[in-house]
């Protein structure tokens, strides 16, 4: 955010952008989880369990789309190649999309 604003504030006032900032204090992951792990894991367990199971859905991958047959009729690579896909309706490229397991 604060390089966004630079950013604006140069072109607002037509000047060079400015350097970036450099910061000399990182966030050391390791450090944070020793100092405060067991206060992390004391808030999860306080949690209520409708909560965490929501969280673990949440987590939970999708299912691949199941391929379906192209019914349509239309040699797709060929209208790709004379760039006439425009001229295609919703519906024809939605078959194709899921004939090519695309989800949509």
């Amino acid at each position: 955010l604060h390089d966004f604003w630079r950013y604006i504030e140069s072109v607002a006032l037509e000047t060079p952008m400015p350097p970036k900032d450099e910061y000399d204090t990182e966030l050391n992951e390791e450090d944070v989880l020793d100092a405060a792990g067991a206060q992390i894991e004391a808030f999860n367990d306080s949690l209520p369990e409708d909560i965490k199971e929501e969280k673990k859905q949440q987590q939970k991958k999708r299912k691949a789309a199941q391929p379906i047959e192209d019914d349509s009729g239309l040699d797709w690579l060929q209208l790709y190649k004379d760039d006439e896909l425009s001229d295609c309706k919703v519906d024809q490229l939605k078959k194709y999309l899921r004939s090519v397991g695309a989800r949509l």
